[in-house]
């Protein structure tokens, strides 16, 4: 699992078989007031994120195909559950150790796939999975549900 931007995505799709899931915010005041809730971020990180959430944003709406699911972080819970459900999808092995109500943490996560090669980057997101099962990326970028 790799949080990625958009460039590095482009150059892993080249070489490997992965899963790409883009994860966006409700919108991009959304983004910025979570930014500036979290009292991390000077204010030029703050412009530098925003404007890379500009770009990501337009990429994704130019690049139809491009990412197999796309999520809307409106909540997180309801957004960690249907990424677990995505995640779930494409590794069928990892429904043994969640059940439809428990959202898997990242520890849990890594945990049920034990047959990947998984490479973790930020702790917490995630940007796509290295499948090593052999399954091709979909012409389509479905909403998970």
């Amino acid at each position: 699992i790799l949080d990625i931007d958009v460039q590095g995505a482009q150059q892993i799709k080249l070489k490997r078989q992965a899963k790409f899931i883009f994860i966006s915010p409700p919108s991009l005041q959304e983004l910025e007031e979570r930014l500036r809730g979290r009292g991390t971020e000077t204010e030029e990180k703050i412009q530098v994120r925003l404007k890379t959430a500009v770009g990501e944003l337009d990429f994704r709406d130019k690049s139809p195909g491009f990412f197999d699911c796309e999520l809307l972080n409106d909540d997180l819970h309801s957004t960690a559950a249907r990424l677990t459900r995505a995640v779930a999808q494409w590794n069928p092995d990892i429904l043994q150790f969640a059940s439809d109500q428990e959202v898997l943490d990242n520890d849990s996560l890594i945990r049920a796939l034990p047959r990947q090669r998984i490479a973790t980057s930020k702790a917490g997101q995630v940007g796509e999975m290295l499948n090593a099962n052999g399954l091709e990326t979909s012409p389509a970028s479905p909403v998970c549900t």
